[in-house]
């Protein structure tokens, strides 16, 4: 796996996560606290990935739980892109609130549970800083997605 992919995929759901619209979503569909230990969660597992990523090269137990963690983060990514979706569904029609919630909260379990399963003393690390460029979406990171045909 490329240096830095899993930190910018966990980094990405973080921010989805706290946008405004993940704000709406977590109070229209019941689940603002799943999404925030699913931050939270997240957050801690970034700490250690670069750490991590290096390790996998020599030891095959973190090459393993770094594709148990990369697997659950896509499935996490998808999940937040249905939730978008359905957050713009409800404007037009009501949408399944629990099995959404529920949804939410077994991806957030398992990205715990994998959290958890790290015990290769992985240190904390924080990846470079970089600079994002502005966007004018008002903070929406789903804006420019709204004006695609999928």
């Amino acid at each position: 796996m490329a240096e830095g992919v899993l930190v910018d995929v966990a980094g990405s759901l973080v921010e989805m996560l706290l946008s405004a619209a993940f704000e709406e979503i977590g109070l229209l569909y019941g689940v603002k606290g799943e999404f925030r230990k699913l931050v939270d969660t997240t957050e801690v597992v970034k700490g250690v990935l670069l750490d991590a990523e290096e390790k996998m090269a020599v030891d095959e137990s973190v090459k393993a739980w770094l594709k148990q963690l990369g697997d659950a983060f896509f499935v996490a990514d998808d999940l937040v892109d249905k939730f978008h979706n359905k957050l713009l569904q409800r404007r037009v029609m009501s949408g399944n609130e629990f099995k959404m919630g529920q949804q939410i909260k077994d991806i957030r379990e398992k990205v715990d549970h994998i959290r958890v399963n790290r015990s290769f003393h992985l240190d904390v690390r924080r990846p470079i800083e970089t600079t994002v460029a502005s966007r004018n979406m008002h903070d929406d990171p789903f804006t420019e997605c709204k004006n695609r045909v999928f």
